[in-house]
């Protein structure tokens, strides 16, 4: 054997065991991608071939892995899934909102809950909360009142929810907003205030039409800039009064700026920082407590809908101020006069009467009427409880004096 065929027959076995291993790590390395699926190997028709001993299609000789500029093309091209969003359905009038939100009512069973008549709001509130962890309150109310008969078809639950709503109205929103009492928080009671809320709308109660304008705009917006707050609309009637007492400077509420959380000098030069600091307090816990409302009446889906529909939900929580008023029109309208016989000379008078008891009220209403500009007076000096009774006047006191007697000993006789 001669030196060169000695020295090329070991470099073609090494050769050949060199490229069999190479195909078989590219080999390997294919399935492994294909099986994880992390990468999207790209062949290149023009730099591989199919290899007939392996059964697999090798990629590029040079490129064991992925290159970097595969795998930009493969997340450039990677189709990423997208997802509708959920759009708030929009409602032309109270009655469609409320007849969609009654379709979601479970009749499948029923919230069962028995109270005693005349008991108070607060015991019912536990009562609520005992039943509401047994069951859910989206499902039928039933109730029914101890020590009475009767099975509750509905009219019973009625009764209920519109007690409750009515107390609710007095009890926890006074003046419109939440009452301030973070005890309510902690036993949950704004909590199930909401729930009785959405189920009284949802399953045909009353609305709660006891809240101001501004607390149903922070329940339905309830991010609000408490550098941009204002008097005339996020605070009640009460707490105005106070905050005109800081600033006029007449006097200081003890400690009730530092119950707000106050830590500055106080004084006259800081009356604004005292101001402000109690609208945030205020404010804020408000805040809290209308949070605590509106976890209760995701019922039923009900708060999503009352934001997605602020405007037309208004009415079903704001109070309405013009309800109440006494006008010349209620005033009329509630008159019941008993005439006397038509045709007679005193029906005309009496009707007479009437009308001109219209006008006289619906005068008070049109023209700007004003009583006394200055206020009534007398003379202190002028001590008419003093002076002493004329000769005609005791003569008068005597004559009436012996007249009462006279009847008083007639009446012991008879």
């Amino acid at each position: 054997m001669s030196v060169d065929e000695f020295q090329s027959r070991p470099g073609k076995k090494a050769k050949s065991k060199i490229d069999g291993d190479e195909e078989l790590a590219k080999s390997l390395q294919l399935e492994f991608d294909q099986e994880t699926g992390q990468f999207d190997v790209t062949i290149d028709d023009s730099k591989s071939a199919p290899n007939p001993t392996s059964g697999h299609v090798s990629i590029q000789e040079d490129s064991p892995m992925p290159s970097i500029g595969t795998i930009a093309a493969m997340t450039n091209t990677t189709t990423v899934p997208t997802f509708p969003e959920e759009k708030l359905t929009q409602f032309t009038s109270i009655e469609q909102l409320l007849r969609s939100l009654g379709s979601s009512v479970d009749e499948s069973d029923q919230f069962f809950l028995v109270v005693r008549r005349g008991s108070s709001f607060q015991r019912q509130l536990k009562i609520w909360q005992r039943e509401s962890k047994k069951s859910s309150p989206e499902k039928i109310l039933r109730v029914h009142f101890a020590g009475e008969n009767g099975i509750d078809s509905g009219a019973m639950a009625q009764e209920f929810l519109a007690s409750a709503v009515c107390e609710m109205g007095k009890g926890f929103s006074p003046d419109g907003v939440p009452i301030d009492s973070m005890l309510h928080v902690h036993n949950g009671f704004f909590l199930a205030c909401g729930q009785i809320v959405a189920v009284s709308l949802v399953q045909g109660g009353p609305p709660p039409c006891f809240l101001t304008e501004s607390t149903f705009q922070m329940l339905v917006r309830p991010d609000i800039d408490v550098n941009e707050l204002k008097e005339d609309i996020h605070l009640t009637p009460c707490e105005k009064i106070i905050v005109t007492r800081y600033q006029r400077r007449s006097s200081y509420p003890s400690g009730y700026h530092f119950e707000h959380g106050y830590t500055g000098i106080v004084d006259l030069e800081h009356v604004n920082d005292i101001t402000g600091t109690v609208m945030v307090s205020l404010v804020s816990r408000r805040s809290l407590f209308l949070k605590e409302f509106g976890k209760g009446i995701e019922l039923f889906g009900l708060e999503s809908l009352v934001k997605g529909n602020a405007d037309l939900c208004k009415p079903l929580f704001v109070k309405n101020s013009n309800a109440n008023i006494v006008d010349a029109n209620y005033i009329v309208s509630v008159l019941k006069p008993i005439y006397s016989q038509e045709g007679s000379s005193r029906r005309k008078i009496e009707e007479a009467v009437i009308d001109n008891f219209q006008d006289l009220l619906m005068r008070f209403e049109d023209e700007n009427l004003t009583g006394y500009s200055e206020m009534l007076a007398w003379n202190n000096e002028d001590k008419l409880q003093e002076r002493e009774p004329t000769e005609t006047n005791q003569l008068e006191q005597k004559s009436a004096l012996g007249t009462f007697s006279l009847q008083c000993l007639i009446h012991r006789v008879f």
